[in-house]
């Protein structure tokens, strides 16, 4: 049980290939033959890795945020438009929209900059990545709980509506 508490990482070698194997033996129950793939690593402390992965997922996650106030912490004041008025843009307006993935953007690019020690930024993004992953599994799971998915004879399809960018 002590196993079960530690980061992936740290874990005993025999029970992450026990987990492994048992990933895979699923998978295959499922039709998810390239459910596990590999990457390249980078160790950066003696509790940090990132594999390739990962960093493409973190970095997705800061490019895509949709928040108000993701440039928290003191390091990213820099990231801030400077285009944008001081007005507060009208809620959901195209500009806002604008000026947040103008802001995403740097934010994702100090992130990348492996060498200004960014390990807050891509932390975030991790963080951010996860909320993304599980926000998707709670809608596909209130489709199939609603029983939205609509089956034809070559594939299935539901309709996801997107008030965020309606104007109105």
């Amino acid at each position: 049980m002590d196993e079960a508490k530690q980061q992936f990482t740290f874990m005993n070698p025999e029970i992450k290939r026990k987990f492994k194997n048992r990933v895979r033996d699923v998978a295959d129950d499922f039709g998810l033959s390239d459910i596990m793939m590999t990457s390249y690593s980078r160790q950066f402390d003696s509790k940090t890795q990132l594999t390739a992965t990962d960093m493409a997922y973190t970095i997705s996650a800061l490019l895509e945020t949709p928040m108000n106030d993701q440039t928290g912490n003191p390091g990213d004041a820099e990231n801030i438009n400077p285009n944008k008025s001081n007005q507060p843009p009208q809620e959901g307006g195209l500009e806002a929209i604008n000026n947040r993935l103008h802001d995403n953007f740097w934010v994702a690019y100090d992130a990348l900059d492996l060498g200004q020690n960014n390990i807050h930024l891509i932390k975030r993004g991790i963080s951010l990545a996860k909320e993304m992953q599980q926000s998707i599994v709670r809608v596909g799971n209130g489709l199939i709980d609603k029983r939205e998915i609509k089956c034809t004879s070559a594939f299935r399809y539901c309709m996801l509506e997107n008030s965020f960018l309606k104007e109105t």
